[in-house]
């Protein structure tokens, strides 16, 4: 799976090594001794993935509805390094003819199912059956890491914080529980780049053009490398045919930014954004933005604010509410914030180093690393992540109860 900025095929390959099932460890449906399930996942290990699915599918002429051997020959077509279209779609005949009878095996025929759809570019059905995956059982990590990666990929940086932070406080394993913090980080210090962007969307989009999440996101690609008014065609349409999508709208205002569209357009396109939409906190800097483009800075410093205060971690906003600020004479509160911008200008240098030290240790996790955690803890409160900080001080306190200053910095970070 693609997980690594501008770079699909690598990125991928460093996730899964993340996420990757161990044949050995995860055998939920329990094949019948006449399949020996043994002698299969030991074929996967070597990588003769066409060999051990052979094997099953001979099987499966004689017992064609034995659920343990159809489950095990979607995961011999799909668990190979680059599955094909071919692939997933025998995959998926092979899941089609499974009625799971517990929540567990359920959850496992529903992630191997998005999987499928995820390489068949169907991010949408992908999305659902991960989702219902976790619904069904939260502590299935497979579903969760492919969710991670389409909400990065697709710019979803809220739902992947929620996911992400949710996953944590679950995850039975200690070094994917680190990790699950750590792709956060990740995301904010490796940013897809617009032509990786393109890459992953432009098959979605062809094969799926009702997908709207893919759309949005081939969209804001397009304008990112300069391609503007095919961007924003595909942004404009989204709105259309979506009037009451969040999403939707909010991707397209962004694009109207990003594209250094004119103020008046800028203007009239928050003008139309729905009473409904334009309630919820995740809009206000649009609002604010229109504000400050029709000089109305009373108006933009209190969109702003509301806008810091949903994401403190929002620091082009921080940065637009200080320079509204001074335009209506509060300067000792815009020069506090320009102080904050300054700390986590450098915050996000430390970020970096602090990064490639954790992705580094293939012990993190399994092996506490207090320093290190209090360090990413520091660092992800000065850049605006409270939630995350209390993650990483919590992880301190698992290890070290009466540690001092975790105590404190946690009683801090969770006072309202």
């Amino acid at each position: 799976m693609n997980a690594h900025v501008g770079n699909v095929a690598t990125a991928a390959a460093s996730l899964a090594v993340l996420t990757a099932l161990g044949w050995g460890g995860w055998v939920v449906l329990t094949p019948t001794p006449k399949l020996e399930s043994a002698d299969v996942a030991a074929l996967a290990s070597q990588g003769r993935f066409d060999e051990g699915e052979a094997r099953v599918a001979a099987y499966l002429r004689s017992r064609p509805d034995d659920p343990s051997a159809l489950f095990l020959a979607a995961r011999m077509a799909l668990d190979r390094p680059e599955p094909t279209v071919a692939d997933a779609e025998r995959a998926q005949s092979y899941l089609a003819r499974i009625h799971p009878e517990s929540r567990r095996a359920a959850a496992n025929v529903a992630y191997y199912r998005g999987k499928a759809a995820f390489h068949l570019s169907r991010m949408t059905e992908a999305e659902r059956s991960w989702r219902r995956a976790l619904d069904l059982d939260p502590t299935v990590p497979e579903a969760a890491w492919g969710l991670l990666e389409v909400y990065y990929v697709e710019g979803r940086g809220l739902d992947a914080r929620r996911l992400a932070l949710k996953q944590h406080i679950i995850e039975p394993d200690p070094r994917d529980r680190v990790l699950y913090l750590l792709e956060l980080v990740r995301s904010d210090y490796q940013k897809m780049s617009p032509a990786g962007i393109i890459r992953w969307a432009e098959p979605v989009v062809r094969k799926n053009p009702d997908d709207l999440r893919g759309r949005l996101a081939y969209g804001r690609g397009n304008v990112l490398v300069s391609d503007v008014e095919a961007g924003l065609k595909l942004l404009r349409e989204a709105v259309v045919t979506h009037p009451d999508d969040a999403d939707a709208w909010d991707a397209f205002l962004t694009g109207l930014e990003e594209g250094g569209a004119p103020d008046d357009e800028l203007i009239a396109a928050v003008g139309r954004l729905p009473r409904s939409l334009a309630d919820q906190p995740r809009f206000a800097r649009h609002l604010g933005r229109a504000a400050q483009e029709k000089l109305d800075w009373r108006e933009a410093v209190s969109q702003y604010r509301r806008a810091v205060a949903s994401d403190p971690g929002d620091t082009p906003t921080r940065y637009r509410l200080a320079r509204a600020l001074r335009n209506t004479g509060e300067i000792a509160e815009a020069d506090r914030i320009d102080h904050q911008l300054r700390d986590i200008r450098a915050a996000e240098g430390e970020m970096a180093e602090l990064y490639e030290s954790a992705s580094a240790d293939k012990r993190l996790g399994a092996v506490p690393n207090l320093d290190l955690y209090r360090r990413l803890a520091d660092v992800r409160e000065r850049m605006g992540r409270p939630d995350e900080a209390a993650a990483w001080h919590r992880l301190v306190l698992h290890d070290a109860p009466d540690d001092a200053l975790g105590l404190a910095a946690l009683k801090r970070l969770e006072t309202p």
